[in-house]
């Protein structure tokens, strides 16, 4: 992947955390993670958060919800996981 679509697409990526950010806690989580954790670590993360709701059975439409950001976030994160994208920011 070029370096400037990786870059421009970080970009959106950082602005759909920042939009989700006035949504709740997780995005200011993994907004804080992302400064000090490499992005599978995050990713590793997220899928995490995933299973604990689907173990504690959350079906509420508010939970549904934060499972298809969550979801879609990492897979995000996993496409633009390079080292490119890591270091070259």
């Amino acid at each position: 992947m070029r370096t400037e679509t990786v870059r421009r697409e970080a970009a959106h990526l950082l602005e759909d955390l920042r939009r989700l950010q006035a949504e709740g806690a997780v995005a200011e989580l993994l907004l804080c993670a992302l400064d000090h954790e490499p992005i599978h670590h995050v990713t590793g993360f997220i899928w995490e958060t995933l299973e604990w709701l689907d173990t504690a059975l959350l079906v509420t439409a508010r939970a549904e919800a934060a499972r298809r950001r969550l979801r879609s976030v990492a897979s995000l994160f996993e496409a633009l996981g390079s080292d490119e994208l890591r270091y070259g920011i």
